[in-house]
Parts: structure tokens; C-alpha cells; sequence
């Protein structure tokens, strides 16, 4: 892997620093905010809880352009207008003071900054490095577990001490001294044909290789959709817990700082996590790791059930990094493997809009449940029943594609 990163120096900064930018539009960023935002505003947890989530559903839908628009258009185009609309979302929320703002900064937020730029990083790879695809996503991809360590603590640090309307400015203004040079100088130097061949052991349908994908072929071949359905299962339980971190440190009377310092944990396991997962992906393709991505998830919710010490909190983080981990970087090398990387950005911008759509539920869902009667125990039984699922959904598509 060192090797790639020193042949491939100018890619691996420009990846690497678009996924751990990506953080500012992520659920585990907003969510140290959210008790700030409800206190300032006067919201309830349901109430910012619906708004949060309509917000993300309706950018949801933005994703199958973005993804059609880094297939047809400029990179440097579409990183200029994720980014600037994002910078926008960050700044409407520092300033906004009204429901009206708060739902405005929720969508730009969610809508350019939770994934256009971990696409373009994933996209970037998949299409170009072939056989070393697993690999490069491992080492490119360790931006985004970094930000999920440092970029939380950031944020408690700013917001204790310049508050939490003023921190939102510092990052944006930290993407724009940082992440705007090295796009804007790397961007234009991406090459326009793969740098490696693919992997003998890729399973492309050759029929299907050179088709240009949209939800119509999507929905008539089912296992894209079923693939995608499944594929949105851990973002979607890790949101709603995430968004709702507050309700579990009550329920096991921990303090609310060991949830966000618990990140760390995640972010370490993650990094760590992933330089073993790339290189097995390309030893022994992306399918054959799907049966084993819900695993850690199901034994942290069930540790999280059982074990009362604050140490849990940690080893509960540590495992939603391993599957986290294991599940990005087998679905984003999955579908190159299965239909090849003709129309990559679509088919992946796709599967992302099922996965937005499935966050932007998560938190509104969560909150209903628990401002109405449903306790975080038996939610917490709810997410294993449905990890459960997801465990069972992932075996049946390895033995579909499976050679």
C-alpha cells in the first residue's frame, strides 16, 4: 500500500482529504450540535428530529444527478458546486434564527456535504485503480474514520469556547484554506484511463458491463435494488443511535461527553479495521466479505444492552467501526465487481440516494418511537432483530454472485 501511495501521491491527497471533509456533512458532526440547536430555537427532540430527517429525504434526491454529473461533466465543476452549496449550509447555519434557516442549512448540509464528496473520492478510485481497488479505498478512505475521530472533539472544543453558532464558520472556513487548493490543483490531473487492470477475480457481468444505468434498469433487474436496500441497513441504525446519542447516555446514566469522546474509538478501530479489509478485498473480491459486515454491529448493540460500564461505550464504537469499515469498502468495490465501472458514478449515486433516504428516516423514526413510549431497550432489541435482517440479506446476495 505504501507503494501506491508514493507512485499515486497527488490522488491519494485529493481522496484522502475529500473523505475526511465529507465529516462536515455527516450525522456524527450535526449531532453535538443538535442539543444547542434545540436549546436556541425551542425545539423538541421530535421536532428537530422531523426536520433533520425532511431535510435529508428531500436531498436524497439529489444524489442520482450528482452521481450522473461526475459520469458526463467537469470533477472540477461538480467539486466547485457541492462544495460551495455546502459552505452556504454551514454559514446559513451559524446565522440562522428561525425554523425556516434551520431547514435550509439541514438541506444544503446533508445535501452537499454527506456524500458529493466521498463520491467523488470512491468514484475516483473504483474507475482507476482496478485490481489495487480494495487497497487504494483502504489507505484514500482513512480520511473519513479520521474525521469521525478528530472532527467531533473540534466541535466540543469550539463550541465551549467561541459557542456553537461561531464553530460552524471555523470549518468552513478551514475546507476552504485546505480541501480548495489540493482539489483545485489535483483535480485537473486525474487520468482519463484506468492505471490498472482489473482483478482476474472480478465478477462484471459481461452483458451488463456496458450498460448506462438508471432506476428504471434498477428496479426491473431487482438484485441492484435489493443490493442497495440491504446495503442502507447499518447507515441507517448507526444514524438514528448517532442523532440520538443523548438517549443511550441516559439510558445507561453515562455522561453525554463519554458518547462524543467515544468517537475516537470508532475512528481508531475504523483506521485500523480497514488496512486489513482493503487487502482482502482484492485477494479475495468484495462478495466474499459481505456475510461478515453485520457481525461486529450485532455484538455491540448486544454489549450495549448488557454491560453497564462506561468502558462499553467505547468497545460499542469500536465495533460500529468495524462494520462500518468492512461494509464501505466492500459495497463501493461490489458494484464495480458485479457491473463493471462504465456508468460507476450513476449506479453508485443510486445505491447512495436508497442509503440518504434510509438516514434521513432514521433520526425522525427514532425520535417518534422514544418521545412516545418506546424505550431504549426494547429499541435497542428492535436494531438487533434488524441487523439481523441485513446479516441474513448479504448472505443470500453472496451466494447469488458468488463463483
Amino acid at each position: 500500500m505504501l507503494n501506491l501511495i508514493k507512485n499515486h501521491k497527488e490522488l491519494f491527497i485529493l481522496c484522502f482529504s475529500c473523505m475526511l471533509f465529507s465529516g462536515l456533512g455527516q450525522t456524527f458532526f450535526i449531532s453535538q450540535y443538535i442539543p444547542f440547536i434545540r436549546e436556541d430555537l425551542g425545539l423538541t427532540r421530535s421536532e428537530v428530529s422531523l426536520y433533520y430527517s425532511a431535510a435529508t429525504f428531500i436531498a436524497s434526491f439529489n444524489l442520482p444527478f450528482l452521481g450522473m454529473m461526475l459520469d458526463r461533466f467537469s470533477i472540477v465543476k461538480y467539486f466547485i458546486f457541492t462544495t460551495a452549496l455546502l459552505s452556504a449550509g454551514l454559514i446559513i447555519l451559524a446565522f440562522g434564527n428561525s425554523v425556516l434557516w434551520l431547514c435550509l442549512g439541514f438541506y444544503l448540509f446533508r445535501g452537499f456535504g454527506q456524500v458529493p464528496l466521498s463520491l467523488l473520492s470512491v468514484t475516483i478510485t473504483s474507475k482507476y485503480f482496478g485490481k489495487h481497488r480494495g487497497k487504494f479505498l483502504t489507505i484514500s478512505g482513512l480520511g473519513k474514520p479520521l474525521g469521525e475521530g478528530i472532527i467531533p472533539v473540534i466541535a466540543i472544543v469550539l463550541i465551549s469556547s467561541i459557542g456553537w453558532r461561531y464553530s460552524f464558520l471555523v470549518f468552513t472556513g478551514l475546507m476552504i484554506l485546505i480541501l480548495y487548493p489540493i482539489a483545485l490543483r489535483i483535480i485537473p490531473k486525474i487520468p482519463t484511463t484506468p492505471l490498472y487492470s482489473e482483478n482476474e477475480k472480478a465478477y462484471v457481468k459481461k452483458e451488463e458491463s456496458e450498460e448506462v444505468w438508471n432506476w428504471m434498469k434498477v428496479t426491473r433487474k431487482k438484485w441492484p435494488l435489493f443490493i442497495m436496500l440491504t446495503n442502507a441497513l447499518i447507515p441507517f441504525i448507526l444514524t438514528g443511535l448517532f442523532f440520538q446519542q443523548d438517549a443511550i447516555a441516559t439510558y445507561k446514566n453515562w455522561d453525554l461527553a463519554i458518547m462524543s469522546y467515544s468517537f475516537a474509538a470508532f475512528s481508531i478501530v475504523h483506521i485500523l479495521g480497514n488496512l486489513y479489509w482493503g487487502p482482502l478485498i482484492d485477494r479475495v473480491g468484495a462478495i466474499n466479505i459481505l456475510p461478515i459486515v453485520m457481525l461486529p454491529l450485532i455484538m455491540g448493540l448486544v454489549g450495549l444492552l448488557f454491560i453497564p460500564n462506561e468502558i462499553m461505550a467505547y468497545i460499542y464504537m469500536g465495533l460500529n467501526g468495524l462494520s462500518v469499515g468492512s461494509n464501505a469498502l466492500s459495497k463501493n468495490a461490489l458494484w464495480a465487481e458485479i457491473y463493471g465501472t462504465k456508468s460507476l458514478g450513476s449506479i453508485k449515486g443510486m445505491d447512495t440516494n436508497i442509503i440518504v433516504i434510509g438516514t434521513s428516516a432514521a433520526p425522525i423514526i427514532y425520535g417518534y418511537l422514544l418521545d412516545n413510549g418506546l424505550s431504549t431497550q426494547e429499541l435497542l432489541w428492535a436494531l438487533i432483530g434488524l441487523s439481523l435482517i441485513g446479516l441474513i440479506n448479504y448472505l443470500l446476495i453472496f451466494f447469488k454472485f458468488r463463483t
